[in-house]
């Protein structure tokens, strides 16, 4: 079947957030305050926004962007180009851009899941500029062109993937639930990392990779290039599925590699909490650090779950800054004090941990299998083949 291609910017009212700065003297704790929308409340939402951790004050109306109930947001930048849909009104700042649809032509569902599909993120991600944080702009966004269907066969073709996309959240709180045990176990064996524990700070134990590599050498074009948005938050899962190599990423300028038992860490917007193990060889985005631990001071399991703690995120909130886009530097990363148990506890932690590898990797393996076929489901819906 054949659908005509439109721009978004047809079917959608496209514009750019705005930030009233400094921020902080338009953030209010008062009830009757805007709503003022981050990454961590929609990262937090799903699928449909229904709160915000802040407000701000109504006198920053005139230097922000409203949205309403049914208007769709996307972040430009890190984890850019995923949709997130308002069920609240609020303001939005300047790193996420809005899409108000035209009701006559665009069902929720179906441009939530359209939106959201890999055939569009590939569009955006050719299309976004930036060396260090690739940015989307309602430019770009208006030009993507998309098949557009009648409504009817919207609607029909979003309830599929409905179905498909449920199962799809059980497999990825099967996987989150099996790593919230292990955070219980860490805190069972080390408490909450206030104790007497010897402390010790990041920079003894760790190395920060700081060599760097042309990733247009042959031998590192085809490597992953992973970046923040691959790196499901909390759980530190990588969505190796959505990670484009070098090459197709069109990397030009020094990348970090980093090999398979490397810890990586987004060092941008920490509150994302966006770390991970990583079971092969790559290269680093500009925002993230690979770091090695010393194997006679850390293990990985430990250094892991430390950067994934609330204690460390603490931290890095404080430190980073209340810019737009906080960032750790390596110096606030290297400083921080990391209680350090003896390595015969670590490594205990680690055999318990193990203990979970089978099913956390069944668990896996199944979610893979969903994000398949719900992929294949998508291309073939946007096709018109279903």
């Amino acid at each position: 079947m054949t659908w005509p291609m439109v721009a978004l910017g047809e079917i959608f009212d496209i514009a750019r957030g705005g930030s009233p700065r400094p921020i902080n003297k338009f953030l209010t704790e008062d009830a009757n305050g805007l709503n003022w929308v981050m990454i961590s409340d929609a990262t937090a939402s799903g699928k449909v926004i229904q709160s915000t951790k802040k407000k701000i004050k109504l006198e920053g109306l005139k230097k922000t962007r409203e949205v309403f109930p049914g208007d769709f947001i996307l972040s430009n930048s890190m984890s850019f180009g995923r949709p997130y849909i308002m069920g609240i009104e609020g303001c939005i700042h300047d790193g996420w851009l809005l899409l108000r649809p035209d009701p006559d032509r665009v069902n929720q569902d179906y441009f939530y899941h359209l939106l959201g599909s890999q055939e569009v993120y590939t569009r955006f991600a050719s299309r976004a500029a930036g060396a260090t944080v690739k940015n989307l702009n309602s430019q770009i966004v208006r030009e993507v062109e998309i098949p557009l269907p009648p409504l009817a066969e919207q609607k029909r073709i979003a309830g599929i993937l409905d179905q498909a996309d449920a199962l799809r959240r059980l497999r990825h709180r099967a996987v989150e639930r099996l790593n919230t045990l292990g955070q219980a176990i860490f805190h069972e064996m080390f408490g909450d990392l206030n104790s007497s524990i010897i402390k010790a700070s990041l920079g003894d134990v760790i190395n920060v990779r700081s060599s760097l590599a042309d990733p247009k050498l042959p031998e590192n074009a085809s490597l992953p290039h992973v970046g923040p948005e691959h790196i499901d938050s909390g759980s530190g899962a990588i969505s190796w599925m959505r990670v484009r190599s070098c090459r197709e990423d069109g990397v030009t300028s020094g990348k970090y590699i980093f090999e398979a038992g490397d810890v990586i860490y987004s060092k941008i917007r920490p509150y994302l909490n966006k770390v991970a193990i990583s079971d092969r060889v790559g290269m680093c985005s500009a925002d993230m650090y690979s770091l090695v631990p010393m194997d006679d001071k850390i293990t990985r399991d430990y250094l892991h779950f430390v950067l994934g703690g609330d204690h460390y995120l603490r931290h890095a909130e404080r430190t980073s800054g209340r810019a737009n886009i906080p960032k750790v530097n390596r110096k606030q990363l290297l400083s921080y004090e990391i209680p350090l148990p003896t390595i015969m506890m670590q490594e205990e932690f680690s055999r318990l941990i193990g203990l979970l590898s089978k099913p956390r990797l069944a668990a896996s393996r199944h979610l893979t299998e969903t994000e398949t076929l719900f992929a294949s489901l998508q291309q073939r819906a946007f096709r018109g083949e279903l």
